[in-house]
């Protein structure tokens, strides 16, 4: 008799309409868009607006990343992992969000 339960069980699953690989589509919610700021980018890339702190760490840490990762195209020595860490100790708070 168990088995026969099993066997119906097995037969649902094969004639459902989803199958076995396929994922539930996601609520329309999480479907959509995030909002942003298309202009922050363009803003960010205007001198002087973003400190120069902050400018020297992204480009160390860019410079590292190209270094572990593709070596042969490195311009440069990388940056030590020290040295991002004191680079790091320049940077100013982070803003607060209200």
């Amino acid at each position: 008799a168990a088995q026969s339960g099993d066997a119906d069980e097995s037969d649902a699953a094969r004639n459902s309409p989803r199958s076995a690989t396929s994922k539930a589509p996601l609520p329309p919610a999480r479907r959509a868009a995030p909002k942003v700021n298309l202009d922050a980018g363009e803003w960010a890339m205007q001198p002087g607006n973003v400190p120069a702190s902050v400018q020297r760490f992204r480009w160390a840490v860019e410079e590292f990343r190209l270094a572990l990762f593709d070596p042969a195209r490195a311009l440069k020595a990388a940056p030590t992992p020290q040295e991002l860490e004191r680079l790091a100790v320049d940077l100013p708070p982070p803003p607060r969000r209200v």
